[in-house]
């Protein structure tokens, strides 16, 4: 027989509630914290955790969203994915299945799709097993990281059964087969294939900007068909598309948001290599004060492209050859700095980045030393 659950204080229960969809950082600390006070009590009165459930799977899936580390995150998880494979079974969608996607969820989040991918399969295997009715989802999900991966083979077969499913099922589904699309038009674009790439985009992000407004899908279409029309259209067109990306994501997101950070740099590199400097400038500023304010947890695939965007920049467009060899080294010791702060989530990519450092600084040294002759330093 079931036992009973632990009474969840009515305003506990209501900040849970108005918390789950948000990242205010402090706030969720602070919840986080009384989650826990309030598993220390239950867990003191029942040794098997059966009445802590709710609270148990609550802390797992608020920690992700902190500043926590990731043993600390992963054993959270751990411990709310044995108690549900305890009180419901390994097969449970609602549960223990749920909770071992949401962990996979996180390790994307902060940059290890190492660890994500044997989750995601896990995930896609039980949801097969049992016929559920995340299996399109869990399809496209697994198919998107791969497609990450550079799996782009098997990449491709799962995001393509994702949306045969999805025209399968009922006229509910018909936007999960637009969401493919669209995956599938960026592992396209990945692979090279720029016309295929064009083509799916064409189909799935107008439904997408219309249908839904203001989610991932929508601001990944304008920043998506921006970098596509950069590198297969005109520069000109491709400002349109990441200003208006740009301006969908501070309103969506806020100006800080690192979502709107590329976008931001996006604009300015469109905007410098167009000759409108003063607005690049403006831009790239705005971004490196904004950056900041970034958490220490965000990863180093993340920040990379903000660091390393505006030094590209002048070495590949402005041949301002001086400047960019001056950006190039700061924002590589900066890269270097902010990921030996949080070596947790850093620790490969800064390896990776050391390693690398002086042939990259040496291809810069030769591209100047090719522009101003010989004997140049």
């Amino acid at each position: 027989m079931a036992k009973d659950r632990w009474p969840i204080d009515r305003a506990l229960s209501q900040r849970i509630l108005v918390m789950s969809d948000t990242y205010m950082l402090a706030e969720l600390t602070v919840l986080l914290a009384d989650v826990d006070s309030e598993i220390a009590k239950c867990s003191a009165r029942h040794r098997d955790l059966e009445p802590c459930q709710d609270l148990i799977f609550y802390a797992a899936a608020l920690s992700a969203r902190t500043l926590e580390t990731p043993a600390q995150i992963q054993r959270r998880f751990q411990r709310a994915i044995v108690l549900a494979e305890r009180l419901y079974g390994p097969l449970s969608d609602e549960f223990t299945i749920e909770l071992i996607d949401h962990l996979a969820t996180h390790y994307q989040s902060i940059g290890r799709d190492d660890l994500a991918e044997p989750l995601e399969r896990l995930v896609l295997e039980r949801r097969e097993r049992i016929r559920s009715p995340h299996l399109i989802a869990a399809t496209g999900d697994l198919g998107s990281l791969l497609m990450r991966r550079g799996k782009y083979r098997e990449a491709r077969a799962l995001l393509e059964r994702s949306n045969e499913l999805a025209l399968a099922a009922d006229p509910g589904e018909r936007l999960n087969y637009v969401v493919g699309l669209a995956n599938l038009a960026q592992l396209e674009y990945r692979a090279g294939n720029f016309a295929t790439a064009d083509r799916l985009y064409e189909q799935a992000c107008p439904i997408l900007v219309r249908e839904l407004t203001g989610s991932t899908a929508e601001l990944t279409c304008w920043l998506d068909i921006g970098i596509l029309t950069m590198e297969y259209r005109t520069i000109a067109d491709a400002r349109k598309l990441f200003e208006v990306a740009l301006a969908r994501s501070t309103a969506v997101l806020g100006a800080k948001n690192l979502w709107t950070l590329n976008a931001r740099s996006m604009a300015a590199k469109a905007a410098s290599i167009e000759g409108d400097e003063q607005r690049a400038e403006a831009l790239f500023s705005d971004n490196r004060a904004a950056l900041a304010d970034a958490p220490p947890t965000t990863p180093a695939s993340q920040r990379g492209p903000i660091y390393f965007e505006e030094g590209a920049h002048y070495l590949r467009h402005a041949k301002q050859l001086a400047r960019a060899r001056t950006l190039l080294r700061r924002s590589t010791e900066e890269f270097l700095t902010a990921m030996a702060g949080f070596p947790e989530y850093d620790g490969e990519a800064r390896k990776v980045m050391q390693k690398a450092q002086p042939a990259f600084l040496a291809t810069v040294a030769a591209d100047w030393r090719l522009a101003k002759g010989p004997g140049a330093r």
